[in-house]
């Protein structure tokens, strides 16, 4: 609703009306009546820049969300464009053009981007946040994932480990049914429910902010006729600093909405559609 700020202004100074009740020997007359109409302008003009500001910044959000929905329906008609074009080569009925980039180098251009804009959302310091994606392509061995990551850390040894270990976080977000997981707190949520496994900066982080990170994971894959070619896990791990500081179940929730449905499906489909070039290169 617009906001009055006449009307905001009768309100508020209202109270500097009292002393015109006073007697003229306290205050005479027409300084009363000087101070007031002051005090009315001096507020007037402060509830007019308010209101201005409120537009503004009203203005600004709709305009943002106008871009991120137009980024959207741009990543996704390009998405759309590649996954037919995949779906036609794996059924041999279309041929594989040799791309003219490194589907690899956009990846980690695209991962490099997401911890970027979500350093911003939270304000952390660049050196505590890290994103990576593992993934499987079909034709390879049952075991073998990838691990394409910026500012990675790891708790166990090899790549292979963090999806195959019953205790790691990768393995619960791939074996769970749901595909969105978000612990806050990485030892109260993810070590003690033995989901999670803490690495070496973990626990260095941990001594200097006296708190331990939060860490986010996504699956998703490229199916065609119910088989999964691709098999995709993003992660989004902070240290020192948890993503959600207010105390509040309602603030968690939406948070967490926030990032699943506001945040990372952009990435999500940029992320696919590069897996898709680079499984047909790999392929062919």
């Amino acid at each position: 609703m617009k906001k009055k700020p006449f009307f905001e202004t009768l309100v508020t100074t209202t109270p500097f009306a009292v002393p015109l009740l006073f007697p003229n020997d306290v205050i005479p007359y027409i300084w009363r009546i000087i101070l007031l109409v002051i005090f009315f302008v001096i507020d007037y003009l402060i509830n007019v820049s308010s209101n201005s500001t409120i537009i503004m910044e009203h203005s600004q959000n709709k305009l943002t969300d106008q871009m991120l929905t137009g980024e959207q329906k741009i990543v996704e008609y390009r998405n759309e464009l590649i996954k037919e074009s995949f779906e036609k080569v794996i059924k041999g009925v279309g041929v594989y053009e040799k791309l003219n980039y490194d589907p690899e180098k956009k990846l980690y251009f695209i991962l490099d981007q997401l911890r970027i804009a979500f350093k911003n959302y939270i304000e952390i310091e660049d050196e505590n946040i890290s994103t990576a994606i593992f993934f499987h392509f079909d034709f390879q061995e049952e075991t073998k994932w990838t691990r394409f990551g910026q500012n990675y850390f790891s708790a166990f040894e090899d790549d292979k480990s963090v999806i195959l270990d019953p205790h790691s976080f990768g393995r619960f977000v791939l074996k769970d049914p749901q595909n969105f997981h978000f612990f806050n707190d990485k030892y109260e949520e993810g070590v003690k429910e033995r989901k999670y496994k803490l690495n070496d900066k973990d626990v260095v982080t941990e001594k200097k902010y006296h708190k331990y990170g939060s860490i986010i994971g996504l699956k998703f894959g490229v199916k065609e006729n119910e088989i999964e070619h691709i098999s995709v896990l993003l992660t989004i791990s902070t240290y020192g600093k948890q993503i959600d500081n207010i105390p509040f179940k309602a603030f968690r929730e939406k948070i967490e909405q926030e990032i699943r449905d506001g945040f990372l499906p952009i990435y999500e489909k940029n992320i696919e559609s590069e897996l898709m070039q680079l499984y047909l290169q790999e392929l062919m």
